[in-house]
């Protein structure tokens, strides 16, 4: 994959914590505990093929240095030193890294291709949505950020056939 993409080797990491799975830059994808108590087999290859989407695209990057500029210019502005301001922003970039509706779509219509190319079923990624909207009791915390599901799923079973 990573021959193809121009992406790093990626890493696998697990994390204690709610059910969740994210990209980060690097080629870095982290499953939760929770979500691989949750989620079947097909299920987490399917989330890890959106997450792969991500970094495929270089959501997280470009969401960083964005988030990033814009602070450093103001610190500059500002008078502090280069070097603390561009430790605070990294440090708070991170952490408030989120992606777009828009990036969300573009790492589903990812995933199926993916899916699809790996002798998997783009209707595993529409499952994995079903089992985190039943495991979270319809309140996602991350919807502000994210497409609405229903749509993911329809997308995801539009693409299985």
């Amino acid at each position: 994959m990573a021959a193809h993409t121009g992406l790093p080797p990626l890493r696998i990491h697990w994390a204690i914590g709610p059910v969740n799975a994210f990209a980060a830059p690097g080629g870095v994808v982290v499953f939760t505990s929770a979500a691989l108590d949750a989620l079947s087999l097909d299920e987490l290859v399917a989330v890890g093929a959106h997450e792969i989407g991500h970094l495929v695209h270089r959501h997280g990057l470009r969401n960083l240095y964005q988030a990033l500029s814009a602070g450093v210019l103001i610190e500059l502005a500002m008078g502090s030193s280069y070097a603390g301001a561009v430790g605070d922003k990294v440090v708070g970039g991170l952490a408030r890294l989120k992606f777009s509706r828009d990036d969300e779509r573009q790492a589903d219509s990812t995933a199926h291709q993916l899916l699809r190319q790996n002798g998997y079923s783009p209707q595993h990624l529409a499952d994995a949505f079903r089992t985190l909207r039943a495991q979270s009791g319809q309140r996602l915390e991350w919807l502000s950020t994210h497409p609405d599901i229903d749509e993911r799923i329809q997308a995801a079973e539009r693409a299985t056939k």
